[in-house]
């Protein structure tokens, strides 16, 4: 079996060379060499506790029951590092506070979110498929720092979500594009008109951060330095090629 993988991969490499040119080429090598350190460093979580919350995982390849589909973004976990940093520096009592993350996917921000004491940790998914690995990781997830066992994935459409009147972090890693963003943010924004309390928003890969702007009923803002990643950059580059 490995010697017709190796052929195809020649193949293509050849292919490659001779319609795109050497430097092209080589772009390409790399940035599919970054892509796989990438996957690797990702999966170490899990490895480390036999959960399946890795890769990227498009729309078309899910069976999705929501007319939101078209606004949808592709599934990416949200890497590790990057969320214990966010969650470690939100100067809040986080036993005063539930934890929602708006597409969760397979779950692993609820996972990580349960080493902190928070009240509850609810993800919200409106893929059946992702929802059900979320659910089997929930299950087996297992860890000495854990600190919360109230977690729950919903398989429900975002927009449909009704928040619950409690202290909140909400989080967000880009989850879906500006007509369902606005909609959640409108639902969020009349939850606590209702009923006021306390709301965190994290936005990890602010693409739509204008619709907080305009609705303007979470005044304080706060960014937090991330380390740069320098293998997806060099990945956007060599795509740009």
């Amino acid at each position: 079996r490995g010697r017709p993988a190796l052929n195809s991969r020649l193949g293509r490499l050849w292919q490659s060379l001779r319609t795109a040119g050497v430097g092209t080429t080589v772009g390409l090598i790399r940035k599919n060499l970054l892509h796989e350190f990438r996957g690797y460093l990702d999966g170490s979580f899990d490895r480390k506790y036999g959960t399946r919350t890795s890769g990227v995982v498009h729309l078309q390849e899910l069976d999705i029951h929501s007319d939101n589909v078209r606004h949808g973004v592709y599934y990416e976990p949200t890497p590790t590092k990057v969320f214990l940093l966010i969650l470690n520096n939100l100067g809040i009592r986080y036993e005063d506070f539930a934890y929602y993350d708006f597409g969760s996917g397979m779950g692993r921000t609820l996972l990580l979110a349960s080493n902190f004491p928070f009240r509850e940790i609810v993800g919200i998914e409106f893929s059946e498929r992702l929802h059900r690995r979320a659910v089997e990781n929930i299950r087996i997830y297992r860890d000495p720092a854990q600190r919360c066992s109230s977690i729950t994935s919903l398989c429900l459409d975002a927009t449909q979500f009704a928040l619950p009147p409690q202290a909140a972090v909400l989080f967000f890693y880009n989850p879906f594009e500006g007509p369902v963003m606005k909609a959640v943010l409108a639902n969020i924004q009349r939850a606590c008109a209702d009923q006021p309390r306390k709301v965190v928003l994290i936005y990890y890969n602010p693409l739509s951060a204008d619709l907080i702007d305009e609705l303007g009923f979470l005044p304080h803002k706060r960014s937090l330095p991330l380390s740069h990643d320098y293998s997806r950059a060099m990945q956007r580059n060599v795509k740009g090629l």
